[in-house]
């Protein structure tokens, strides 16, 4: 997991390197957005544990907040590398083993590393798909999960100057199983980002 991160981050520091051609240049972008949780944490998995009857569980919507850097072909090609802080929240309801409502609230914080090759359509609009990478950052989500997800994102942009937007889906392989305060859960971050950037 340690090896794809540094592979990862091997690839988009060595993307200045590609620029030095006369067909390509670098852009970088300051983002930050908003995050629109898809997918819970799972209480399907597990609504009755240790006496305690979770009857509802919530997504918060969070947010992020990052840089992008694509290293850009004359031929509307690109490969873009993302590196972004996302935050984001889950709220749990329900009675616990003595007849008790319980209101109880997980937050996850993480950085998230993308790679996506990538490219341009009548010079505004941009399409792109690659893999990203999730390191968890709260002790209490990692210790109930993992501190690390691989998955995928799918992304489209529009540019206009300096500005740039983007949507992008993000969603990991794999669920990941763990207990949080009796409750077997599973995890499977799905989300999309949408975002707002300005070129450095």
């Amino acid at each position: 997991m340690k090896r794809f991160a540094l592979a990862l981050l091997g690839v988009a520091l060595s993307v200045p390197a590609l620029s030095q051609s006369s067909d390509s240049k670098i852009k970088a972008y300051l983002r930050g957005g908003v995050n629109y949780n898809l997918s819970g944490v799972g209480l399907d998995s597990g609504l009755v544990s240790a006496g305690s009857i979770a009857r509802l569980e919530r997504p918060i919507n969070g947010w992020h907040a990052g840089l992008t850097v694509r290293e850009q072909r004359k031929d509307g090609s690109y490969l873009a590398f993302e590196s972004l802080y996302s935050a984001r929240t889950y709220t749990f309801q329900g009675i616990d083993i003595e007849g008790r409502p319980f209101d109880e609230t997980l937050q996850s914080q993480s950085v998230q590393l993308a790679l996506s090759p990538g490219f341009r359509m009548f010079k505004l609009v941009r399409a792109q798909a690659g893999i990203n990478a999730l390191f968890e950052l709260n002790d209490t989500f990692q210790s109930t999960f993992s501190n690390y997800q691989l998955g995928y994102r799918l992304g489209v942009g529009l540019d206009l100057g300096s500005i740039t937007f983007d949507v992008a889906l993000n969603s990991a392989f794999t669920a990941q199983g763990g207990t949080w305060n009796g409750l077997p859960l599973s995890n499977r971050p799905s989300e999309y980002l949408v975002s707002l950037g300005y070129k450095l």
